[in-house]
């Protein structure tokens, strides 16, 4: 289980790091919310999904504050 999320919180990362429009930053904030949900589901240490969250808010907010720059 450990190995799938690692590859789930990775692909999310691509997936913010690779943003190019307001669209796609709204799609990506609906993926994160629905990674959280599965894995709350899935019984996985909050900790760990409180740390993927914190880093995928991160770049969240930097890619939506460019595109308002």
């Amino acid at each position: 289980m450990e190995k799938v999320f690692r590859q789930h919180t990775n692909k999310i990362i691509k997936i913010l790091n690779s943003i190019n429009d307001e669209g796609q930053l709204e799609c990506a904030k609906n993926i994160i919310s629905n990674f959280v949900e599965y894995w709350k589901f899935k019984k996985m240490d909050v900790k760990q999904i409180r740390n993927n969250l914190a880093t995928f808010n991160m770049i969240y907010k930097f890619k939506r504050n460019s595109f308002y720059e």
